[in-house]
């Protein structure tokens, strides 16, 4: 018998493909929760009880047994503690750097007899004031009340809790409305907690009723689809409200705006504090944003092309004409720098601006200009809300960013599809200012193009890569080049 080891492709391309490790690494997650069904409800036949455990980091998705002390736990969980030293002595506390530590920490075991480890492991937890006969009794009546409570471990998902667990997984808060797209093996992740102690079979009937739901809308044509994808009815909602949203204010032409006479007086001024004129790029963004009217302004600069400028010679202009102009950011660095850098004198992070909003704290008007900055790394749900109170206030929003960078946290990509899709009147920036060297102009649009190898290349070949043993070292090493730069009179920032 010939088996083809290949996948079936589901994107709008079809076909097949040899699957590589990205495969095997998708669905390892998926594999791992059937697993821990199958042996939860293994453990319940067998008299246990369950509880959930979250782990350290609260994300585990996990079961243990009911009625050992976590103190006991701890008495045979050296490996964790090595590992959690490993780390805090490189200065590190991410998930990623436990991976690390794991591997790097990993000694060959010492085979030993069961008739070896069994006394020693008996003797460490009396040690340790858990004796092993009181361990079993805890662990036999937590196993009792847990059989009373759930029907002698022989529940099943009736078709209330099943619709219940559907709205759960893909309302507003759900756990699937979190990302963009799903497919499958994210709601087997997703529902494998909730089945923990239950046949396996619940399992597969949980994650189809869901998939079966009206709210998972089955999507065609996603790239590099391995299986159906999916996407929930909030956000696609989310993502029409937006693109709604910025049609009527993109035809608007009733929001703020100034004379030709103005935006003129602000780029002048604007040039005057930079010692030079503003590229053709900035100078369009600046007349084409104070001048139109429009509802909602679109621009799009690559890293270093002078965006800030832009938004001070725009503050400036609509300041003049006597409107009030509001920065608003993801972050709170952000929000500062724009405020500082293009002089606003209000510009705190979405988050803190929604919640003013919200509470009436603050209310928009249509002497309003509001400036979202980065807005390729706002979430959709924020964006939407933003246009929405700017619409019905007649305030103007003028959304500046690049989807190229930074995503969102949460699920967003508005920006991208707002430029592409309303592509003529976006006002695009797309020369690096920032730096004066070609091949670092050349290297950072390699990094925005995707071509990362080719540009890390570059930095590599200039030395400007350093690399040291330890977070710690790493950190010494930049303090002290920082500070020998600054005491040689150099202008030099550091950042970590």
């Amino acid at each position: 018998m010939l088996i083809a080891n290949v996948i079936e492709m589901l994107d709008g391309k079809g076909g097949t493909k040899a699957p590589d490790t990205t495969l095997w690494r998708e669905h390892l997650h998926a594999a791992t929760m059937v697993g821990r069904v199958a042996s939860a409800a293994t453990a319940v036949q067998l008299g246990y009880g369950i509880e959930a455990d979250c782990g350290p980091s609260g994300k585990l998705g996990h079961w243990k047994v009911c009625g050992i002390p976590d103190a006991a736990l701890a008495v045979h969980s050296k490996r964790s503690v090595e590992i959690s030293d490993a780390v805090a002595e490189k200065g590190f506390s991410t998930y990623q750097a436990r991976r690390v530590a794991a591997r790097e920490t990993r000694k060959q075991k010492r085979h030993s007899s069961v008739e070896e480890l069994v006394p020693r492991w008996r003797a460490e937890l009396t040690t340790a004031g858990f004796p092993p006969e009181q361990l079993v009794a805890d662990i036999e009546q937590a196993g009792l009340a847990y059989q009373r409570q759930h029907h002698q471990g022989f529940e099943i998902l009736g078709n209330r809790a099943l619709t219940a667990m559907g709205e759960d997984m893909l309302g507003p808060t759900g756990t699937l409305s979190a990302r963009k797209v799903f497919a499958k093996r994210d709601v087997i992740v997703a529902v494998a907690p909730m089945v923990f102690g239950l046949p396996v079979t619940e399992l597969d009937k949980a994650t189809t009723c869901v998939l079966r739901d009206p709210d998972a809308i089955p999507l065609g044509g996603v790239p590099r689809a391995s299986e159906q994808a999916f996407s929930t009815a909030h956000v696609i909602a989310t993502e029409l409200a937006i693109e709604q949203a910025v049609e009527r204010g993109v035809e608007n032409r009733e929001a703020a705006r100034v004379s030709p006479e103005v935006a003129a007086g602000a780029v002048g001024r604007q040039s005057a504090v930079l010692g030079s004129p503003l590229t053709p790029g900035q100078l369009a963004a600046v007349l084409g944003i104070t001048t139109s009217g429009r509802g909602v302004e679109l621009v799009e600069g690559v890293a270093g092309s002078g965006k800030t400028t832009v938004m001070a010679a725009v503050r400036d202009a609509f300041e003049t004409s006597g409107y009030a102009v509001v920065g608003t950011s993801t972050s709170g660095q952000a929000a500062r720098t724009l405020g500082r850098e293009a002089g606003l004198s209000e510009s705190r992070t979405l988050a803190s601006l929604r919640w003013r909003l919200e509470h009436d704290r603050m209310r928009l008007t249509r002497g309003h200009v509001l400036v979202l900055d980065e807005a390729g790394m706002a979430a959709d749900r924020d964006v939407s809300f933003l246009l929405d109170q700017a619409r019905l206030a007649g305030a103007k929003v003028v959304m500046v960013g690049d989807d190229r960078q930074l995503g969102a946290v949460s699920v967003g990509g508005a920006m991208g599809a707002l430029v592409e899709r309303h592509g003529g009147i976006v006002h695009t920036l797309d020369q690096n200012v920032r730096q004066r060297n070609d091949a670092e102009r050349e290297a950072l649009a390699e990094l925005r193009a995707g071509s990362v190898p080719r540009a890390v290349g570059f930095y590599l070949d200039q030395g400007r890569v350093i690399i040291e043993r330890s977070r710690n070292e790493a950190l010494d090493t930049l303090v002290d080049q920082w500070a020998e730069d600054v005491l040689a009179g150099k202008d030099v920032a550091m950042f970590a």
